[in-house]
């Protein structure tokens, strides 16, 4: 039986997506901006990474004109290990 961690559950997803369609702008055009290698930024885009390194939000959030709570949102699943703080709702 594998052990579940919180680690292995994604609670928060990235939204950029919507963001640069409402910008207007390409994911090609954020990684140059910001300076993100387009492989980082495909992880990001696609929500494969386990953490986010913060100076590359802070890079998007700059780049953007956004907060990171725009940004950043809760997809709704709760933490399976014990001792964790569950989402708000």
């Amino acid at each position: 039986m594998k052990r579940s961690s919180v680690a292995e559950t994604l609670m928060v997803k990235v939204r950029l997506e919507q963001i640069l369609k409402e910008k207007g702008k390409s994911f090609y055009w954020l990684s140059k901006e910001t300076g993100i290698n387009q492989a980082s930024m495909s992880m990001i885009r696609h929500n494969k990474l386990k953490t986010l390194n913060l100076d590359y939000l802070s890079r998007i959030c700059i780049v953007l004109d956004v907060q990171p709570g725009d940004i950043l949102c809760e997809d709704g699943r709760t933490p399976k290990k014990k001792g964790t703080i569950a989402p708000r709702g």
